[in-house]
């Protein structure tokens, strides 16, 4: 369906909805009829200021509209910011709690006199130690990570 502008065209094309629906109107009616309605919607139309509608109301303005979004652009960094600090806050957490678990089962077997340990014991002794070493560790690169991620968010000054 066309939606024209002009009386002619809505006219041309009220025409042809007859001429399709109504077997008695000739061929050749209905096919001239579609050439003129063709030739003229498909004449450039250039719209005015009137033909254009806009979702904006009329007293904001272009620069009201890209300030606000400059100020949605701060916003939306600084929550992904508070987001990514919340990550890794969250797996600090996690590692410190895992290593506090560990080093308590560690130090139950650390309080059994030597003579008393089994195998089995100086074994899970050792391992307790590797994993909390581990963790550690993995805390120490998200420390660093954290401390990156920090240092790049501030502003950099050049000397002149």
């Amino acid at each position: 369906m066309f939606l024209c502008r002009t009386l002619s065209n809505t006219y041309s094309f009220a025409t042809i909805s007859k001429a399709k629906s109504c077997p008695h109107i000739s061929l050749s009616l209905s096919l001239s009829l579609s050439l003129s309605l063709s030739l003229s919607l498909s004449l450039s139309h250039i719209p005015s200021e009137d033909d254009v509608v806009s979702m904006a109301d009329s007293t904001i303005t272009v620069d009201d509209i890209e300030g606000e979004l400059f100020k949605i652009e701060r916003i939306r960094d600084v929550l992904v910011r508070r987001e990514s600090e919340l990550r890794y806050m969250m797996d600090d957490i996690q590692l410190c709690k895992e290593i506090t678990r560990l080093k308590k089962e560690l130090q139950k077997l650390v309080s059994i006199p030597d003579n008393d340990k089994s195998n089995e014991d100086r074994q899970k002794e050792e391992e307790l130690l590797q994993q909390i070493h581990k963790l550690v560790e993995t805390r120490d690169y998200l420390v660093d990570d954290v401390e990156f991620e920090r240092l790049s968010r501030q502003p950099v000054y050049l000397k002149v």
